[in-house]
């Protein structure tokens, strides 16, 4: 207790002379337990990215009246070239292109005839059970972003559709990173008004 004091007096001390306490300046990624990842020694509230190459994604997906989901992907997210949909696999890049009809209380005013996708990237998948979720699984690239906090550390944590894997870049730190091989702290560091604190 008495050395928790004695560094948290120097921290303080560290303050006032304009220092940064307890090396929060350098630069480390890390993981908890629990799978969110931290990255430290960033620019004190900025946003920052982390950009995962190729991580396994899942989702629920309800089907519309007329049997039909439609699946998008997003600037963070975007769809690869083939996706599960209920275990079934599929080669979106290799789907027809043709307008979305319009579905009304179970009917089609175009009935298509196979899956597709629009000239906007929407995928479009028929033949399904109206009105219930399907999986919705594939491996792509992802971006997530956080912002750092004022000891310039952030945080990303897993999600219901999404867990960190695989390699992955940092925008402010250098290198490629793996989730599989980074340090793990029981205690992350903790954050007080710009001074950062090491669980001892």
């Amino acid at each position: 207790m008495i050395f928790r004091k004695l560094i948290s007096a120097l921290a303080l001390t560290s303050v006032v002379s304009g220092a940064i306490a307890m090396g929060a300046n350098a630069q480390s990624v890390y993981k908890d337990p629990n799978g969110a990842i931290y990255a430290t020694g960033l620019t004190p509230s900025t946003s920052t990215e982390f950009v995962f190459s190729s991580i396994n994604q899942s989702r629920s997906v309800v089907a519309n009246s007329c049997g039909a989901i439609s699946l998008r992907g997003t600037s963070t997210s975007p769809l690869p070239a083939t996706i599960i949909v209920a275990g079934t696999s599929i080669n979106v890049s290799s789907l027809p292109v043709q307008l979305l009809p319009t579905c009304t209380a179970g009917s089609w005013n175009v009935t298509p005839s196979e899956n597709f996708r629009t000239s906007t990237g929407q995928v479009v998948i028929i033949g399904q059970t109206p009105n219930t979720a399907l999986s919705v699984s594939y491996s792509a690239s992802a971006i997530r972003r956080a912002n750092a906090n004022l000891c310039g550390s952030a945080r990303i944590a897993p999600s219901g559709s999404f867990t960190p894997s695989g390699p992955f870049t940092i925008t402010g730190q250098s290198g490629t990173f793996d989730v599989a091989t980074l340090t793990q702290k029981a205690n992350p560091d903790i954050c007080r008004n710009g001074v950062t604190y090491v669980a001892q």
